[in-house]
């Protein structure tokens, strides 16, 4: 997924941003939530999904993201030059030092179920082949 998706128009009036969902997510959305106002040093995410994908789009600020998935890790960040992240199932996030002002929207393809979460990061290591 081309992580350079989102259509940003500017001008004298401020910015426009656009997502075409159809054109760029290659699942249904079901469920839309945001992550805002977390203090710096909490840690959010910290889990991953059996069957859910997530689409990340940052709309404001600045937030750390730790990616594991059965290559290992990487580390990115998300702020107004890389505004999205793309997350299959399998994949574990972490998400840190999130700036004062961050608005962070989550497109999921499933509706809450708490039976999906991967929790304990010991278990993903072992479904994904991770030693």
């Amino acid at each position: 997924m081309n992580p350079n998706f989102i259509k940003e128009n500017r001008d004298s009036r401020g910015v426009l941003q656009v997502l075409e969902l159809q054109d760029f997510l290659d699942f249904d959305v079901e469920r839309i939530f945001t992550i805002s106002d977390v203090p710096s040093h909490e840690v959010r995410g910290n889990h991953a999904h059996h069957h859910c994908h997530q689409f990340l789009w940052l709309i404001s600020g600045m937030v750390k993201l730790e990616v594991w998935n059965t290559e290992g890790s990487k580390s990115l960040e998300l702020s107004a030059s890389d505004r999205s992240h793309y997350l299959p199932p399998l994949h574990w996030a972490t998400m840190t030092h999130f700036s004062e002002n961050t608005v962070l929207v989550v497109l999921a393809s499933e509706k809450f179920d708490p039976a999906d979460y991967i929790n304990d990061f010991s278990v993903f290591k072992s479904l994904v082949g991770l030693k």
